[in-house]
């Protein structure tokens, strides 16, 4: 008969790979959008179609605000925890109004050549109801409905994908199209989970939800690094030469960072068992953080290789050659694939470890690294310059995290050895 433990390790797993498998699907999905709407629209419209989302993405840490990771790594009953995800919407709710309203003013002031209102209102909605939805699948996960949040991750994706595929076949090329679909599917699916979810209608208490902010700002401020380093090169990169290069070099950075979606599972399944296990057992704690990051090890291993020899192939592939240079690109940037799986599984001992601060200062390094360099790269090198900077601030991204968590590990040791 199977012990209590060894069921409780396969039951894990099992949750595990459900997890893993509906966020691969899920952003396999975004990645097939990606590849199809670039294919049909070619280069140039597709850059200057991403370069509106991109600079929207970079900028919604004005609602988002870490509150999903945090959230992740709380402690809570029932009852707190839907009082929590109550006011998250509303934080998000608000500050969203706030950050459409800034954006659809501002940016198309700054550079109307690059930045249409139509086109930034209509991925507004798309990434502001996704990230409603995204609150709403971190409580499912906390709440162990692993089966739950894998059927509506999927349902999501997919039909984004049909909404474009249904768009390409009755002939349309318009970008505005495509966006619509593909905003329209974000609204529908978060109404749906946050009706089902029924959050509490509480009355709006300004001080707990400010709270609430201020106790996440530690995670807004790493998300929002996180995002400046992921993001800003397209934005750079539009705004320095052009749309063309940000299809070339997009189509690339978009595929890598896709596959991200599978130690990005890892980390945020594992996540909330790390800080139980942090709290009250350190031995558990210390053999399940190897093993986390053994798994995130052996799988960048496996992903740099396979993009390395396999991408640039897939691009040609599926794109086509209009595409040559995006194949090059996407083979310089596979070693990414490996540092950041890294990154992953050290980030969840440094948050489960309740060190998330000390995650700043890498990331403020990085990004300011990631910005000078850019700014240095791109005008004489282009989507190169941009790839050759995300390699160099992610170096340094991994091994100042890789320190910070050998230092938590090693904290914890020294200080069970004196209790003792």
């Amino acid at each position: 008969m199977d012990s209590p433990t060894s069921l409780k390790k396969t039951n894990h797993m099992a949750n595990l790979g459900a997890f893993g498998s509906a966020s691969a699907v899920g952003q396999f999905m975004m990645m097939l959008f990606t590849f199809l709407l670039a294919r049909h629209v070619g280069p140039e419209n597709y850059g200057f179609y991403i370069s509106s989302f991109s600079l929207l993405f970079l900028t919604s840490i004005i609602f988002n605000n870490g509150l999903d990771t945090w959230l992740l790594n709380q402690k809570r009953s029932q009852t707190e925890l839907h009082k929590d995800y109550s006011q998250i919407l509303t934080i998000k709710f608000l500050g969203g109004l706030l950050w459409v309203a800034v954006i659809v003013i501002f940016a198309p002031l700054f550079r109307p050549d690059l930045y249409v209102r139509t086109l930034l209102i209509i991925n507004a909605v798309d990434i502001w109801t996704d990230a409603i939805l995204l609150t709403s699948l971190a409580v499912l996960n906390i709440q162990g409905k692993v089966k739950q949040y894998a059927f509506l991750m999927v349902s999501s994706r997919t039909f984004k994908l049909l909404s474009l595929i249904l768009l390409v076949l009755v002939g349309s090329s318009n970008i505005i199209a495509f966006a619509i679909g593909r905003a329209l599917v974000s609204l529908i699916i978060a109404l749906i989970v946050v009706g089902k979810l029924k959050p509490r209608v509480v009355p709006v208490s300004w001080s707990e939800l400010f709270d609430k902010v201020k106790n996440a700002r530690y995670f807004a401020l790493s998300e929002f690094l996180a995002t400046i380093y992921m993001q800003i090169d397209i934005t750079l990169l539009n705004l320095m030469v052009g749309s063309l290069q940000v299809g070339i070099y997009s189509p690339a950075s978009n595929i890598v960072n896709a596959v991200f979606v599978l130690p990005s599972a890892i980390h945020l399944y594992t996540l909330p068992l790390l800080t139980r296990h942090y709290h009250d057992d350190h031995q558990r704690f210390k053999e399940f953080s190897k093993r986390v990051n053994l798994l995130t090890a052996v799988l960048g291993v496996v992903l740099s290789g396979g993009v390395f020899f396999l991408g640039g192939w897939f691009v040609v592939k599926f794109l086509g050659s209009e595409y040559i240079e995006t194949s090059k690109i996407i083979t310089l940037l596979s070693p990414i694939l490996l540092m950041k799986c890294l990154e992953f599984g050290f980030a969840s001992v440094i948050v489960a470890g309740g060190e998330q601060k000390k995650r700043i200062l890498p990331q403020i390094a990085a990004s300011i690294v990631n910005i000078l360099f850019n700014i240095l790269l791109i005008p004489r090198l282009g989507a190169v310059g941009a790839a050759k900077t995300y390699l160099l601030s992610e170096s340094i991204l991994m091994l100042w995290y890789g320190w910070i968590a050998f230092s938590v590990l090693k904290k914890i040791q020294k200080n069970d050895g004196k209790d003792a």
